[in-house]
């Protein structure tokens, strides 16, 4: 049985930045650069909303008019203070998308995320591989509990 082909944005959020750091930015392209390379995969997105200055409006269109079947959120030190709003925008406009958050804070501090409305948090591991095996199990059908390495899943 042939796996769908899944529609994956990887996004920074919108947010007031506490400092700049390019180089903590990079891991949504390296994640998104990985993903592009799965065999699951058709169609891979990536937006650095806060350094491209996207407004709310526009990553609500986008992910309203996306069809994406998994949203993969990066998370830093300074940047869960928007993330309950992007959630909410994400389960309002795309209903059918799966959410998974990655970076530095989820690997330091995973049980923070245990409050978000999010559907797994890459707790452990690179990102890269952590965000495919979830991507990878969403298009395979159920999620089991205890079953992605690395993964802690709703």
């Amino acid at each position: 049985m042939a796996m769908p082909a899944l529609r994956v944005l990887v996004i920074w959020p919108p947010q007031v930045l506490s400092y700049f750091n390019a180089g903590h930015h990079h891991l949504i392209y390296s994640v998104a650069d990985y993903l592009r390379r799965q065999p699951e995969v058709d169609q891979v997105d990536t937006i650095d909303a806060s350094v491209e200055s996207r407004t709310w409006k526009e990553i609500g269109d986008r992910l309203h008019q996306g069809g994406y079947d998994v949203v993969a959120v990066t998370n830093d030190l300074d940047g869960v203070d928007g993330l309950t709003r992007f959630l909410a925008y994400t389960r309002q406009l795309a209903p059918q998308a799966r959410v998974v958050t990655f970076g530095r804070l989820s690997g330091m501090l995973p049980r923070l995320f245990a409050r978000f409305d999010l559907d797994a948090i890459v707790a452990s591991g690179d990102y890269e591989p952590g965000v495919a095996a979830f991507v990878r199990a969403v298009g395979e059908g159920p999620l089991t509990a205890g079953a992605l390495p690395g993964l802690w899943l709703r």
